[in-house]
């Protein structure tokens, strides 16, 4: 799962289809899920077309929660179609892509989700939409525009500040406690940070 930051340029969209095809075969991708992803509704065949080509099924939707008919933002997943079977159904709706596949004998359920910016429609979309679509067994990938830890998961010589801008991560972590469900990368990096953008 990553930020694409944007996939407008046409070379940008065909580069990630490149990339996803490389990451398949070193190593055993089947599933990618992008954030962010700025593309074009009006291209939307074209994009699947492309993808089809590159062996990947393509799964979009455009806009975000907190602006759906918006030409920014945006996620999608991409389904390796020698590697996993898409099944009927799911939910695909301005920031939130949820499918099950069949990979292998088992079934998985997975989840792309790119939460609002702002602090109150964040809230909202956690607790309306989020609670609601992830379960105990979904894996979620997505940039939810909140950290778990200020203290860990913010580059400021003042992280503390961010709190104000960080509603909503109470929220999100009572919707995965709820469910079972954990952080497998702050886990991961224990102590040690990763950012999004680094100043």
């Amino acid at each position: 799962t990553l930020n694409a930051s944007g996939l407008c340029l046409d070379s940008a969209y065909g580069k990630l289809l490149y990339e996803a095809k490389r990451w398949k075969k070193r190593k055993g991708l089947a599933i990618l899920c992008i954030q962010e992803h700025n593309l074009r509704a009006r291209e939307e065949q074209n994009y699947k077309d492309r993808a089809i080509a590159a062996g990947y099924t393509l799964h979009i939707s455009f806009g975000s929660p907190d602006d759906p008919d918006s030409a920014r933002r945006g996620v999608l997943m991409l389904t390796a179609d020698d590697t996993v079977t898409v099944k009927e159904g799911g939910v695909t709706s301005p920031g939130l892509i949820r499918k099950q596949v069949a990979w292998g004998n088992r079934t998985v359920e997975v989840a792309c989700v790119y939460a609002p910016s702002g602090a109150i429609r964040r809230k909202a979309f956690f607790r309306d939409v989020l609670s609601k679509e992830l379960t105990s067994k979904t894996y979620a990938g997505g940039d939810w525009n909140c950290v778990p830890d200020v203290s860990l998961d913010v580059d400021s010589a003042n992280p503390l500040r961010y709190h104000t801008q960080n509603q909503g991560a109470d929220i999100l972590e009572r919707i995965m406690s709820n469910l079972g469900l954990s952080d497998e990368r702050r886990e991961q990096l224990g102590t040690e940070a990763e950012y999004t953008h680094k100043q």
